[in-house]
């Protein structure tokens, strides 16, 4: 018993140095439908939102503070952007432009994530660098990969990311049938 026991620990400790952290090379900026609070700064301009992303170049943004202008809704689907608050609602064919927070926002993380920008180990997770169509980017992410904020200096964009929650398929179908 004592030779089976003696056999097993160096086995158990040579197993469990196996399993490292994910490397700098290793990570990817998560290519996934998602939820997550913000607090944004977009052209100086600070506010609270839920941002939805249920694929590459389908957003949705809520904001949620300042009082006033909560509600406020803008949903892009490609170059289309549609807006909408109290029962109004505008739209506009944008392209390549970047008339919005949401707009900024969604150019900077699919162009992330589509990048092979470079990651950089930091003490509590990763940041990641790379050029979008608004320009230079960088994105901050935890040890797990997970986005906690990002921006975008020449958009005037920056955001920090809480309550990250990876959205089930049957939730991304109901919304894209609405």
């Amino acid at each position: 018993m004592k030779k089976i026991v003696l056999l097993a620990v160096p086995a158990l400790l040579a197993l469990s140095a196996c399993s490292q952290a994910p490397t700098a090379s290793s990570v990817a900026l998560p290519d996934i439908p998602f939820r997550a609070d913000a607090k944004l700064s977009y052209n100086s301009i600070g506010f609270s939102a839920e941002i939805t992303r249920t694929a590459a170049g389908k957003w949705e943004l809520t904001v949620t503070e300042p009082y006033p202008l909560e509600g406020l809704k803008t949903e892009l689907c490609g170059d289309e952007t549609r807006v909408t608050m109290y029962g109004l609602e505008a739209s506009a064919d944008t392209g390549d432009n970047a008339v919005s927070a949401a707009k900024a926002i969604a150019s900077a993380y699919d162009a992330a994530v589509k990048s092979s920008g470079s990651f950089t180990a930091t003490d509590d997770g990763y940041t990641m660098s790379g050029t979008c169509p608004l320009g230079e980017f960088s994105v901050v992410l935890d040890k797990d990969g997970i986005p906690l904020a990002f921006s975008c200096d020449a958009a005037d964009l920056s955001v920090e990311l809480s309550g990250f929650e990876e959205l089930p398929k049957t939730e991304i179908e109901a919304e894209i049938v609405e």
